[in-house]
C-alpha cells in the first residue's frame, strides 16, 4: 500500500520535473487528460494534484489556454513567488509584493482566539499586500509556528518568495495538507485603511490552514494565513 495519496505522489512528480528543468519556465503543462494517462489516475487526483500546485504559487492557469508553470516576467515579477502575484500577473496587471511585516512574535490572547493558534508559542509573522497597477488588491497575514520556519527572519522577503523559502529550506521533508474556507465579508476601519477603499465594497475572506501531516494521519498545524481580496476589482478570481 502506497504511503502517501496518490494525488500526492502526482503532485511530488509534477514539482520533480519542475524543479529538474524538464518543465521549464512558462511551459505549457501537459493537459488534465494527458496527465490522467501518464499516472494511471483519475481526472479528480489531477485536478487536486494540480490545484494544490497553483495554491503554492508553482503553476498558474490561464483560462481557455491551459496550466503553465510559474516564471520571473519582464517586469521583475516571479510567478512562483505567491499565487496571488500569479492570478495577478496571469490577467495583465503589474502587480507588486509589499511587505509589512516580518517578525517573530509570541503569541497572545486576542491573536490565539483570533487565528486559532497556541497563546504562548512563538510563531513568524508575515504581512503583505499585494497591488494591481498600483491598486491594493489582497492582504494577508500569515503566522507560521516557529518550531518548524527557525531562522526563516533573516531572509529578505522584499525580494524573495516566503512560498518557495518554506519549499526549499523548511518543508520539503513534510507532507503537507491545505484547509481552506472563504465567505464575503465587509471590511472592518483598519483593512479598509489598508486596502484604500473608500466606499462600502464586499471582500472575500480566506482562511488557509496548512498541517503538517504523518504517514498514520496525526496532524499538526504550522501555518495559518487570512487572506483578503477585493472583488470589486477581480471579482471572478476564486471561480475558475
Amino acid at each position: 500500500m502506497a504511503l502517501f495519496p496518490k494525488y500526492y505522489q502526482v503532485k511530488s512528480s509534477i514539482l520533480q520535473k519542475i524543479e529538474s528543468g524538464q518543465y521549464k519556465a512558462q511551459e505549457l503543462l501537459p493537459s488534465e487528460q494527458q496527465l490522467q494517462n501518464e499516472y494511471q489516475v483519475s481526472r479528480i487526483t489531477v485536478r487536486k494534484a494540480l490545484d494544490d500546485l497553483c495554491a503554492e504559487g508553482l503553476i498558474y492557469k490561464v483560462q481557455g489556454k491551459g496550466t503553465y508553470v510559474g516564471v520571473p516576467s519582464d517586469r521583475g515579477v516571479s510567478f512562483s513567488t505567491s499565487s496571488c502575484l500569479a492570478e495577478l500577473v496571469s490577467r495583465g496587471f503589474d502587480a507588486k509584493r509589499v511587505v509589512l511585516r516580518a517578525e517573530t512574535v509570541t503569541c497572545d490572547k486576542q491573536t490565539a482566539r483570533t487565528y486559532d493558534l497556541e497563546e504562548g508559542e512563538r510563531y513568524f509573522l508575515y504581512e503583505r499586500l499585494y497591488t494591481a497597477n498600483g491598486t491594493p488588491v489582497s492582504f494577508e497575514t500569515s503566522f507560521y509556528r516557529y518550531r518548524y520556519v527557525e531562522g526563516i527572519e533573516s531572509y529578505d522577503f522584499t525580494t524573495q518568495s516566503i512560498g518557495k523559502i518554506l519549499r526549499e529550506h523548511y518543508y520539503y521533508q513534510l507532507w503537507m495538507s491545505r484547509e481552506t474556507t472563504m465567505m464575503a465579508v465587509m471590511p472592518d476601519t483598519s483593512v479598509s485603511r489598508l486596502m484604500e477603499i473608500k466606499e462600502p465594497v464586499p471582500l472575500l475572506r480566506s482562511l488557509v490552514r496548512v498541517n503538517c501531516v504523518a504517514p498514520d494521519g496525526r496532524k499538526e498545524l504550522v501555518e495559518t494565513t487570512r487572506l483578503y481580496w477585493r472583488t470589486d476589482i477581480l471579482p471572478a478570481v476564486f471561480a475558475e
